[in-house]
């Protein structure tokens, strides 16, 4: 990190060397690592300091300096290149100065670390020999003309095995959306946007918003990588004999079991051919049953197969070189807390430089199933942890060169998994591994939150009275309650499904001494069994209710 980060709104924003604009919220005074948002350009070194420009706690523009030109003894010289990024919604790029025709907007010469000023309406960048000044056109107005909101494109930026379904909307009443997928910038003449579309090869989704009486808004933009598998153990590991099984690793029922709850284990399990590294996705979930320690990694690495590491704190990786692992450590061996992770290169120890998982009520020594979606664009390593029972999440990132670590580009992919005085028994329970274009096709996540205005406001009491009212435990922080007091009463919210299909349905909860049982039905017809909501204390419940097949529209 060469910059600083800004803070707009309760949020912090960071644009770090080989990484996006990245906007972290505040909760609690911490930052809330469950909810990082990114842009879609990556800087290069030395990264940028952002700005940010507003209408108190709205309108919010962040602007940064992309410098990564500047001169000798740097790879320029060549212009830096001013952003402007939608501070509520950073996946959304409202305008770069080379994208003018003609070079209209091209800026001097990069210098490493400026910073944008905005003063009075206007943008200040510092260049080599020259200030350039940034504002509105001649004849441009305000006031008076209103641009269209910008599109939001969901999902936003994502690296998928499967295929996309991507959709797009815009809150302006009325508007047209125009569209490219090829990653040019969208005019009036572009497609015009009618229905949700699928993403099956890797593209650049970028929309604007038309509307009567307002000029074109910003530019919307998505990035989407899609890769077909090329480890494929979906539903488990039963019969799988095309793995290296060092150290006592074994297959039990369908689990990959690293550790069978002894003392001082050390074990590992490999691909026995090398794989494409230069850029993939993973998805793993495991479990870790009477977990006392000391924990499993995820490793990529260029010594062979039958790799195995050291015992203990090692995790089975401590040890092994030209790799590069990530750590999900049930004990505290040097101070990084008994429920971490991290990532560690060529073997060495992976105790400390580790994050605590604990603010984000992601539990490793819960005894849940843990399902981890890891990304790698050969530039950022991107993972995330997600409790199946609780729906609870952490997200994070590290910018690594693995190629260079691992000396190759393929590498033998796994895991390892470690105990000491104290054991666990550790199970893999399925794996893939994928970094190739596919053309499967898949639905998106569809999630609703029941406080938003919109849905809010299409949802109707049969008499009760219904209510947002707070608690930390929510996504949002904020839910719904209906102050049922009867049986037989309810309340009705209308919701648009973007593409007919068969959806498995689940509803996130706070349980709590003073609830009931509670019965879902979609269009009058039961989904699941009628769940209990009572709990002595606070906490939060995912219940899955099953499937059900709905038609699109509301």
């Amino acid at each position: 990190m060469y910059a600083m980060p800004a803070y707009w709104n309760n949020s912090v924003y960071f644009l770090g060397a080989g990484s996006p604009l990245t906007a972290i919220p505040l909760s609690n005074g911490i930052l809330d690592y469950a909810h990082i948002s990114t842009g879609p350009n990556r800087f290069s070194f030395p990264g940028a300091t952002p700005t940010i420009s507003s209408n108190g706690t709205s309108n919010g523009i962040v602007w940064a300096i992309n410098s990564s030109q500047f001169g000798s003894p740097g790879p320029g010289p060549g212009p830096a290149v001013l952003y402007a990024y939608d501070a509520s919604s950073v996946s959304t790029e409202l305008y770069n100065s080379s994208q003018a025709t003609n070079n209209r907007d091209k800026a001097g010469n990069a210098v490493k670390f400026s910073v944008p000023t905005v003063v009075n309406g206007k943008v200040y960048i510092g260049a080599t020999n020259e200030v350039d000044v940034y504002g509105l056109l001649s004849g441009t107005t305000t006031g008076t003309t209103t641009s269209a909101a910008t599109p939001v494109i969901n999902p936003g930026s994502e690296t998928s095995v499967t295929a996309i379904l991507v959709t797009i909307s815009d809150a302006t009443s009325g508007a047209s959306i125009y569209y490219t997928t090829d990653g040019s910038t969208p005019t009036t003449s572009s497609a015009k946007y009618s229905a949700a579309f699928t993403a099956s090869s890797s593209t650049v989704v970028k929309a604007i918003a038309g509307a009567s009486g307002y000029t074109n808004s910003g530019v919307a933009s998505s990035g989407y990588t899609i890769g077909s598998s090329l480890v494929s153990y979906p539903t488990g590991f039963s019969g799988v004999t095309s793995l290296a099984f060092n150290g006592g690793a074994s297959i039990s029922g369908s689990r990959l079991r690293l550790t069978d709850g002894g003392p001082y284990e050390t074990r590992s399990v490999f691909s026995n051919s090398t794989v494409d590294i230069t850029q993939f996705v993973t998805d793993f979930s495991f479990q870790l049953t009477n977990p006392d320690a000391d924990g499993i990694t995820f490793t990529i690495q260029g010594k062979g197969p039958t790799s195995v590491g050291t015992a203990g704190g090692a995790l089975g990786y401590g040890g092994i070189g030209k790799s590069v692992a990530v750590k999900f450590d049930l004990y505290d061996n040097a101070g990084e807390g008994n429920n971490s992770t991290g990532w560690y290169t060529n073997g060495t120890l992976p105790t400390i430089l580790a994050t605590d998982l604990t603010s984000s009520n992601v539990y490793l020594h819960s005894g849940d199933v843990f399902k981890v979606h890891m990304s790698y664009n050969g530039a950022t390593l991107a993972w995330s942890i997600t409790d199946s029972t609780t729906g609870k999440t952490f997200s994070t990132s590290a910018a690594v060169n693995i190629a260079n670590f691992v000396g190759s580009n393929s590498a033998f992919i796994g895991f390892t998994g470690g105990t000491g005085g104290l054991g666990a028994t550790q199970d893999v329970l399925t794996w893939t591994y994928s970094n190739t274009p596919t053309t499967s096709t898949a639905k998106a996540l569809v999630q609703y939150d029941t406080e938003s205005s919109t849905v809010f406001n299409a949802s109707k009491s049969s008499g009760p009275t219904y209510r947002v009212f707070a608690w930390p435990g929510f996504t949002h922080g904020n839910g719904t309650t209906l102050d049922a007091t009867a049986t037989g009463q309810s309340v009705s919210i209308t919701l648009n499904v973007p593409v007919a299909g068969v959806y498995d349905v689940k509803i996130g909860t706070k349980a709590y001494a003073s609830r009931g049982i509670v019965q879902l039905t979609v269009n009058g017809i039961n989904v699941g069994p009628a769940e209990d909501l009572y709990s002595a204390s606070e906490v939060w419940r995912l219940f899955d209710l099953g499937t059900v097949s709905l038609p699109a529209g509301n």
